[in-house]
């Protein structure tokens, strides 16, 4: 959120809100009354300031109560209230609990957040996932019994965020559960802090007491032994205690086997694979988005994105925001100029594009060559007999792969790309003058292109 409560410096307004009182309040009045207002946030008041008497009279009179309401819906736990002020000096702080009046029906919270449900494109694909996750919500009858484990595995961008934060904003807008959302890495973050102050038990019971816990991409913390086995522990607890528990991943269940008390309670998990999407799906989303950004492009180009475009929704929205962009240099919509604009996110080649089950693929082979776990092999803090495999396994996601610096750096859990370069830039080095070294990385890449399916 934009908002810091314990904050006295003025924060400025951020996208996500202005396009939530542009989609409350419609176009016409928002252009109109609140699209030149200055909107800051001071501990827990929404500033709204103007210098146009007429604005800050309409606004004081016809608007302030619905954005009390539109706050309300906002930040329900947060009491936030809108000031209205009009040169310097304030006019008004409306409150909805002086005025004992609230509505349920002004925005959905879903919408603010930019996830909801009904933005969630399905198909044979996706459906059951998207189902569960209904029924974990609340949304729909329960599909299955409480105290379970679901487990979302698919590639970046197949929707696996996308369904938790509707799971958790749902839930919230409408009151149904007691859910909690967190990304591996802020629970990582919530578990060292709470180790640091000695408030672990405090950190276990808080979570413990939702109604369902989601955690998304837990991949990024495998390497870490002790979140893990809190993680374990935690959700250990909270499926004896009949709450349930999502978390996704787009790593294989074989690559938490490390953990035992996490991947025990993973075998009996309700597993819902997300598959890339393919082009009647990519279709379906180009046009829901295309409708809200880009109403006058035609269906053929539509369709000539779903067909060419890597990637899923993220590219799709990327594609059409720089098409979006460059409208006035481009002139009238045409294939060949839409090729040109975008051609870094059209496919090329035979290979095509590299997802993350092939880089766990890549390390799979490098740690079964040299016997090696995974996890051990991704622990930047590893053995020093480790460090040679480790460098392979860099130097074959950058050759076959094609990942940059900073994603081999991320999928290995280093905060900085220094090491992967040094490591990459030594062994390029070594190969030249160790004939071991060369046989032994040719075989591996001889294994790893032979399982992906390479022809030579």
């Amino acid at each position: 959120m934009f908002l810091n409560k314990n904050s006295s410096v003025n924060i400025p307004l951020n996208d996500f809100l202005r396009q939530g009182l542009l989609e409350h309040f419609g176009s016409e009045i928002f252009n109109k009354w609140l699209s030149n207002c200055i909107y800051f946030a001071r501990k827990k008041t929404l500033v709204i300031k103007t210098e146009d008497e007429n604005v800050a009279r309409f606004i004081n009179q016809n608007l302030i109560q619905e954005i009390a309401n539109f706050c309300a819906i906002a930040w329900p736990q947060n009491n936030i209230k809108p000031l209205l002020c009009f040169n310097n000096e304030n006019i008004i702080q409306y409150s909805l609990e002086l005025n004992n009046e609230r509505t349920d029906n002004v925005v959905s919270i879903d919408q603010f957040h930019g996830h909801c449900f009904d933005d969630f494109i399905t198909s044979n694909e996706n459906k059951i996932a998207y189902n569960l996750m209904c029924s974990v919500a609340g949304k729909i009858k329960p599909v299955f019994s409480d105290g379970t484990i679901i487990y979302l595995n698919g590639e970046p961008g197949v929707g696996k965020t996308h369904l938790l934060k509707a799971t958790e904003t749902y839930a919230l807008r409408y009151k149904t559960k007691n859910i909690c959302y967190l990304s591996a890495e802020v629970f990582s973050s919530k578990y060292i802090t709470a180790v640091k102050e000695n408030k672990l038990f405090d950190l276990r019971n808080s979570l413990i007491a939702y109604d369902a816990l989601l955690i998304d991409d837990i991949g990024f913390i495998a390497h870490r032994r002790s979140t893990m086995e809190e993680l374990g522990s935690i959700v250990s607890i909270m499926l004896d205690n009949q709450k349930n528990v999502v978390i996704t991943t787009t790593n294989q269940l074989s690559a938490f086997k490390e953990h035992k008390r996490l991947y025990n309670r993973l075998l009996s998990a309700i597993i819902a694979p997300i598959p890339h999407a393919d082009s009647d799906l990519k279709y379906k989303i180009a046009k829901s988005i295309a409708q809200k950004r880009i109403p006058e492009i035609s269906d053929e180009i539509l369709v000539f994105l779903s067909n060419n475009l890597i990637g899923g929704a993220r590219e799709i929205k990327g594609a059409l925001d720089r098409i979006k962009i460059s409208l006035s240099n481009i002139g009238r919509l045409t294939i060949p100029a839409i090729k040109n604009l975008i051609e870094d996110l059209i496919t090329t080649g035979e290979k095509g594009r590299i997802y993350s089950n092939d880089i766990e693929m890549v390390i799979d082979k490098v740690g079964e060559y040299y016997q090696i776990s995974i996890c051990d092999l991704k622990n930047p803090r590893t053995i020093k007999n480790n460090k040679m495999p480790r460098s392979i396994a860099f130097y074959l996601c950058r050759k076959i792969c094609g990942l940059t610096y900073c994603q081999i750096a991320k999928e290995f859990g280093f905060s900085a790309h220094a090491s992967v370069i040094h490591a990459i830039k030594k062994l390029e080095i070594a190969i030249k003058n160790n004939e071991a070294l060369l046989y032994d990385t040719d075989c591996i890449t001889q294994n790893i292109r032979r399982s992906l399916g390479y022809k030579f």
